[in-house]
C-alpha cells in the first residue's frame, strides 16, 4: 500500500533487529536453525481495534477505534500457539515455552 512500511521493514523491526539488540541467536529469522516463530495476517482484512476483543488483563487500549491488522495464525517454535477461523473463531495451542537464553 502506498505510503505504508514494505514487508521487509516490517519483518526488520519487528524480528530481526530485536533478536539482534537482545542477542537471542535462534529468533528473528526464518531459516534453517532458526525456531520457527512466525505470526501471520491477512492484510487485506484490517479490523477495528476494541479493547474488548483483545487479550489482556487491562480490557481498554489508547488505540481503540482505530483500524488494525490481527494475527490470523502464530506459531512458536513451529507449534500453533493461535489460530483464527475465518468466522471469527479463535482456537489456542498447548504452551510451548522454554527460556530463549538457554
Amino acid at each position: 500500500r502506498e505510503g505504508r512500511l514494505d514487508y521487509e521493514r516490517v519483518r526488520d523491526l519487528t524480528a530481526a533487529n530485536p533478536a539482534d539488540v537482545f542477542d537471542l541467536p535462534r529468533k528473528g529469522r526464518v531459516a534453517e536453525g532458526y525456531d520457527a516463530d512466525l505470526v501471520l495476517v491477512d492484510v487485506d482484512a484490517p479490523r477495528e481495534i476494541r479493547g474488548d476483543d483483545l487479550h489482556s488483563n487491562c480490557g481498554w487500549t489508547p488505540f481503540e477505534g482505530w483500524t488494525g491488522l490481527f494475527p490470523d495464525l502464530t506459531l512458536v517454535r513451529g507449534h500453533v500457539a493461535y489460530e483464527r477461523d475465518g468466522d471469527g473463531t479463535e482456537r489456542f495451542g498447548d504452551a510451548v515455552g522454554e527460556n530463549v537464553r538457554d
